[in-house]
C-alpha cells in the first residue's frame, strides 16, 4: 500500500514538473517570437521625460507632429511615450506640463531608440499652491479592512510580500508565524482567487515572491460565507496591479544571511504580458540553518526531585528550493482561464547533531548531580510538495462565474537516529538508542464553484460549493538498538491512516440599502465525513452535519466614518498533523506526542469594528471556543513529562485593537501604529485541570523614513512588545521585537541591510500552569538575531504600448488600481 502510494505520488511529481517544463519553453518561446514579430512590424518612437534629477515625470503632454497627421499622449509612470511608426525623419515634437518650461523642437525619428527629455522646472509657477490626489492608507470597506501600498513606491524597492506583510497593521509575523490580529488560521488570496499552499510552502513563496506591482493588502478577519475558505479562518487578499500594456520583465534578488549559520538565498522572478496572455514565474533557493535553545527547569515541590534540560537544536544545511508559476489567458472580454503550478523541497543533512543536557538532583537543596542525561539526535529529512490549481471566471451582465479545482501532493520521509546516555559516578548507561523512520504521503482535492447573479443595483444573490477531499497515510517504524542491529519495535510503530471528506454548500445574499447601509447575511452547510485508523482499526469516525451562519451589517455614518458588526459559527476540526500519533523524545523522561483522538470545537465570534476618519480603527472581538484544545503536560510517575493535546471545555478571548497611520514632514516618515488588549480565558474539564484568565497587552510599531529623496535613502524600522500573558497552558513573561533596514538604490539595482532581534528579545520565558505539586519554567530562544544583506537587480522591459491602451493605464495609475 505505502509503495504504491508513493509510486504514484512520485509519478504525479514527474508529470507535473515535465508539463510545467514544457510551459516554460513554450512562454520564452512565445515572447521571443512576440518582440522580435513587434520589431519588425512596429517601428514606435519612444521619449522619456525626465526632471533635472533625472526621476521620470508622469502626465506629461506630449505631441507629434508629421507630415500627414498630429498624434498626442500623456507620459506614464515611467516618465515614456510612445508614438506608432511616425511619418517624418525630423518630427515637430511639443511637450507641456504644469510647473515645467514648455519644449517646442524638431528631433530626428530613431525607431531603434529612445529619446529623453530633461524639463526644467518653471520659475513663474504658481507658489504657494499645491494639488494631491491620493487615497487614505488605511479604509474601512463592508467585511474588509484596506491598507493602501500604492502611493508607497520607495518603500517597496526590492522587498517582498512576506516584508510588506510584516509592516502592515493588524498582521503579525513574528517567529516566522502568520497572523490576524489572533488568529493563526490564515487563508492568502491574490487578486481574488485563494492560493493553495501547505503552511511552510507558503511562508516560503511569500518571502520570494516581489512586491513591486503589489496595489493594498485587504485584511478581511471574518469572510462572508460566498469566500474559499473554511471555517474559522481569515483571509489577506493581495491585490497585483493588472498591467493593460505588453511587457515582459524580472528582477533576480540575491541575499546572505547571518544567524549561528551562514545562509544564502537567490530568487530570480519573471512576469509578463503578450496579448491576452500573462504570466509570473518564480524560482527560488536557498540554504537555511539555525541555532534554537530550549530549557526546561523541573521541580517536584514534595519529593524535592529537581532537573534542568537544556536542548540546543542545530539545524544546519537545511536547503530549501522552490517553484511558483500562475499562467493567465483572458478569452475575451468577459472570461478569463488561469492555472497555478506550485514546487517546493525541504531536504536536510545536519552535519551536526541536536543536542540535549539533562541535570538530575534527587534533592533541590543539593548542589551535586546524581546523574547527567545526554540525547543526541540527527534528523534527515526529504520533504516534497507539488500542487496545480485551474480557475475559470465568467463576468457577462448580471452573472459571474467562477470554478476552480486543485491538488496537492506532500510526501515526508524522514529519519531520525537518537541516542540518550545516562551518566553518573560509578556507570554509565545508554537508556534509548533507536531510530524513527516516518514516511508520510498526504494527497487532497479542493474545489470551488460560486454563482454571482445581480437581483437588483447593489443587491447580488450567490450560491455554490467548495470542498476539501484529504488522505493521509504515515506509517512509522520504531527501531531499537539491540547489540549489533536495530530492531523494530512494533508496539512502538504504528500505520495511521487519515481521510477527511469535508463539503460545503452555501448561500450567500448581499444588499446596500440608502447608500448607508450595507447588510451581508448567508450560511454555509458543512457535511463532515472523517475517519481515523491506527494500525487498520478505526479509532474514531466523524459523520457530522453543521449549519455554519456568518452574518455582516455595515453603517457608513459618513464618508469617512463606519461601523462593521460581524458574527460568525463555525466548527473546527483538528489538522492531520495534530493527530498522527509521532514520539519526539527530548530527554529520557520528556517526549512530545500527538493525540489522534482529539474532537472537533465549536466557536463563535462577534467583532465590532469602527473606522473614525478612516485612518482611526477600532476593533473589538469577542470569541468562544467550546471543546477548544491545545497542548498540556501530563505527568506521570517516575518524573515522566507528556506534553501532548487535549481537549478543553472551552476558551474565551475578548480583543481590543487600535490601529493608525500618521505621516509627518511631508510624508517622508510614516507610522503605522497598533495597540491591542486583550483578556483570555481556559476552562479545564474531567482530568485536564485548567482555569485561568489573564489580562495582557501589545504594542506594535513599524516606521517608514525617506532618508534622501535625491539619492534614493531609506530606512524601515520594525519595533513590538508582547506584555506578560496567558497562552494555553504557559504563563508567558513579555516578549520583544525590533528591527531595522537600511536601503538603497542604484539605477537598476536595490541594495538592503537588515538587522533583526539585536538586542536578542525574542526569548519565550514561562512557567507551566498546573494544580500538580509541581514547578517547571520552560524557555525558547529560536535564532531570531540575524543581519541579512540582499541585493536586487531589475532587469529588461522590453515594451509594445498602444495610444488607447497608454491612455487607460495612465488612468488606472491615476485612481490607485
Amino acid at each position: 500500500m505505502d509503495n504504491r502510494i508513493n509510486t504514484n505520488l512520485f509519478l504525479n511529481i514527474r508529470w507535473i514538473l515535465i508539463f510545467k517544463s514544457v510551459f516554460l519553453i513554450s512562454t520564452i518561446l512565445l515572447f521571443s517570437y512576440f518582440f522580435s514579430y513587434a520589431q519588425k512590424v512596429h517601428a514606435a518612437f519612444t521619449i522619456q521625460v525626465l526632471d533635472s534629477s533625472l526621476h521620470p515625470i508622469p502626465g506629461i503632454f506630449v505631441q507629434i507632429n508629421d507630415s500627414a497627421r498630429a498624434q498626442w499622449n500623456f507620459s506614464d509612470s515611467s516618465g515614456i511615450v510612445e508614438f506608432d511608426d511616425p511619418n517624418c525623419t525630423y518630427c515637430h515634437l511639443q511637450l507641456r506640463g504644469i510647473g515645467y518650461v514648455n519644449v517646442d523642437t524638431f528631433v530626428q525619428y530613431r525607431p531603434m531608440y529612445a529619446i529623453k527629455f530633461i524639463l526644467a522646472p518653471a520659475l513663474h509657477a504658481l507658489k504657494g499652491v499645491e494639488i494631491q490626489s491620493q487615497r487614505p492608507r488605511i479604509i474601512s470597506k463592508n467585511e474588509k479592512i484596506i491598507f493602501n501600498w500604492n502611493q508607497l513606491s520607495e518603500f517597496k524597492k526590492g522587498e517582498t510580500i512576506w516584508d510588506l506583510l510584516g509592516m502592515t497593521p493588524l498582521v503579525h509575523t513574528i517567529n516566522n508565524k502568520l497572523k490576524v490580529l489572533d488568529n493563526e488560521n490564515v487563508v492568502i488570496f491574490i487578486n481574488g482567487k485563494r492560493q493553495i499552499f501547505s503552511n511552510e510552502e507558503l511562508i516560503n513563496y511569500l518571502k520570494s515572491m516581489p512586491a513591486d506591482r503589489i496595489v493594498q493588502f485587504e485584511i478581511i478577519p471574518i469572510p462572508p460565507a460566498n469566500y474559499h475558505v473554511e471555517a474559522g479562518q481569515s483571509v489577506i487578499n493581495i491585490v497585483l496591479k493588472k498591467e493593460l500594456k505588453d511587457y515582459l520583465g524580472g528582477n533576480i534578488s540575491m541575499s546572505a544571511l547571518q544567524n549561528s549559520y551562514f545562509n544564502p538565498a537567490a530568487i530570480i522572478h519573471i512576469d509578463g504580458k503578450a496579448g491576452k496572455f500573462s504570466f509570473s514565474n518564480t524560482e527560488y533557493i536557498s540554504n537555511s540553518g539555525e541555532r534554537d535553545r530550549f530549557t526546561k527547569n523541573y521541580d517536584e515541590l514534595q519529593t524535592g526531585y529537581q532537573f534542568l534540560d537544556t536542548y540546543v537544536k542545530n539545524r544546519n544545511r537545511w536547503r530549501i528550493m522552490g517553484s511558483y508559476l500562475y499562467a493567465n489567458y483572458d478569452i475575451d472580454t468577459q472570461q478569463s482561464l488561469s492555472t497555478v503550478f506550485f514546487f517546493d523541497n525541504l531536504r536536510s543533512h545536519p552535519t551536526k547533531p541536536e543536542v540535549g543536557d539533562a541535570l538530575y538532583f534527587s534533592n533541590s537543596s543539593s548542589t551535586l548531580t546524581d546523574s547527567v542525561g545526554t540525547t543526541y539526535s540527527i534528523l534527515n529529512e526529504d520533504s516534497k510538495d507539488v500542487g496545480y490549481t485551474f480557475d475559470y471566471t465568467l463576468n457577462k451582465n448580471k452573472l459571474k462565474i467562477n470554478a476552480e479545482i486543485g491538488q496537492i501532493y506532500y510526501n515526508d520521509i524522514n529519519q531520525q537516529m537518537t541516542r540518550i546516555e545516562s551518566r553518573n559516578e560509578n556507570k554509565h548507561d545508554t537508556l534509548f538508542n533507536f531510530i524513527q523512520r516516518i514516511n508520510q504521503s498526504i494527497k487532497n482535492t479542493n474545489f470551488y464553484f460560486k454563482i454571482d447573479y445581480t437581483l437588483a443595483k447593489n443587491i447580488i444573490l450567490s450560491s455554490g460549493i467548495n470542498g476539501y477531499l484529504t488522505n493521509n497515510d504515515s506509517q512509522v517504524n520504531w527501531e531499537n538498538f539491540d547489540v549489533s542491529d536495530y530492531v523494530i519495535d512494533s508496539s512502538l510503530s504504528n500505520k495511521y491512516l487519515y481521510v477527511e471528506n469535508n463539503f460545503y454548500p452555501f448561500i450567500n445574499f448581499s444588499s446596500e440599502i440608502f447608500h448607508k447601509l450595507t447588510i451581508n447575511a448567508g450560511v454555509k452547510y458543512e457535511i463532515a465525513n472523517n475517519n481515523g485508523k491506527l494500525n487498520n482499526y478505526y479509532i474514531f469516525k466523524r459523520n457530522k452535519s453543521t449549519l455554519i451562519p456568518t452574518f455582516i451589517f455595515s453603517y457608513q455614518i459618513n464618508s469617512n466614518d463606519q461601523i462593521v458588526y460581524s458574527y460568525a459559527s463555525s466548527k473546527i476540526w483538528p489538522s492531520f498533523w495534530q493527530l498522527n500519533p509521532i514520539r519526539w523524545y527530548q530527554s529520557a523522561n520528556d517526549f512530545v506526542e500527538e493525540n489522534p483522538y482529539l474532537e472537533s470545537a465549536q466557536q463563535n465570534e462577534h467583532m465590532l469594528r469602527y473606522a473614525f476618519h478612516q485612518k482611526h480603527q477600532f476593533i473589538l472581538d469577542y470569541k468562544i471556543i467550546k471543546n477548544d484544545y491545545g497542548q498540556y503536560y501530563i505527568f506521570g510517575p517516575n518524573h515522566s513529562i507528556t506534553t501532548t493535546r487535549v481537549n478543553f471545555d472551552y476558551t474565551k478571548n475578548f480583543n481590543f485593537n487600535y490601529v493608525t497611520t500618521l505621516s509627518f514632514l511631508h510624508q517622508h516618515v510614516m507610522l503605522n501604529p497598533e495597540v491591542a488588549f486583550n483578556y483570555n480565558q481556559i476552562k479545564g474539564k474531567d482530568t485536564i485541570y485548567a482555569d485561568y484568565h489573564k489580562i495582557s497587552a501589545m504594542v506594535q510599531l513599524n516606521a517608514q523614513i525617506i532618508l534622501s529623496e535625491s539619492k534614493n535613502w531609506d530606512c524601515t524600522i520594525n519595533g513590538a512588545y508582547y506584555s506578560p500573558s496567558l497562552s494555553g497552558i504557559y504563563e508567558n513573561d513579555g516578549l520583544a521585537s525590533i528591527s531595522m533596514e537600511i536601503k538603497k538604490s542604484i539605477k537598476k539595482w536595490n541594495f538592503g541591510l537588515l538587522v533583526q532581534d539585536p538586542f536578542k528579545m525574542g526569548t519565550i520565558r514561562s512557567k507551566v500552569l498546573t494544580n500538580q505539586p509541581v514547578d517547571m519554567h520552560v524557555s525558547i530562544y529560536a535564532d531570531n538575531f540575524f543581519v541579512r544583506f540582499r541585493a536586487v537587480l531589475n532587469f529588461w522591459k522590453n515594451i509594445q504600448i498602444s495610444e488607447r491602451s497608454m491612455q487607460n493605464q495612465s488612468i488606472l495609475e491615476r485612481l490607485g488600481h
